[in-house]
């Protein structure tokens, strides 16, 4: 006899997150790779979110009028990490190594979706294997 389970994988999940932030400007328009912003990701478990000073790397000469940017240097310079709602999470039982497959060659699309195309970051994919 086989039992079926619930299915638990948070596939859609579309969280409002404290700044919106577009995957779809950074990583599509303007290219810049996953990498940059989750970096180690190829040698770490996680590709963690990236702190504030990522985002300054740019936005310290880029937009620096626009009032979402002021927001991102108001948490920079009081050295306060912005509070991002955490998308993709996997149960506590789930071991998961971003770094081995990275560097097997699985793109970040492969189980993130077309993250280049997003101007606010959803769960693609049921991310069950």
């Amino acid at each position: 006899a086989y039992t079926v389970l619930p299915s638990n994988t948070n596939q859609g999940y579309k969280p409002t997150q404290p700044i919106p932030f577009s995957h779809k400007k950074h990583a599509g328009l303007h290219k810049i790779p996953c990498q940059y912003c989750h970096s180690g990701v190829e040698r770490s478990m996680h590709a963690s979110v990236p702190g504030v000073h990522v985002c300054m790397n740019c936005h310290s000469v880029v937009k620096t009028d626009s009032p979402l940017i002021q927001e991102v240097r108001k948490a920079y310079d009081s050295g306060k990490p912005i509070e991002w709602v955490r998308v993709h999470e996997l149960p506590d039982h789930a071991r998961f190594n971003h770094g081995s497959h990275v560097r097997k060659g699985v793109s970040c699309e492969t189980c993130h979706g077309d993250v280049k195309a997003m101007d606010k970051i959803v769960q693609a994919e049921p991310l069950s294997m």
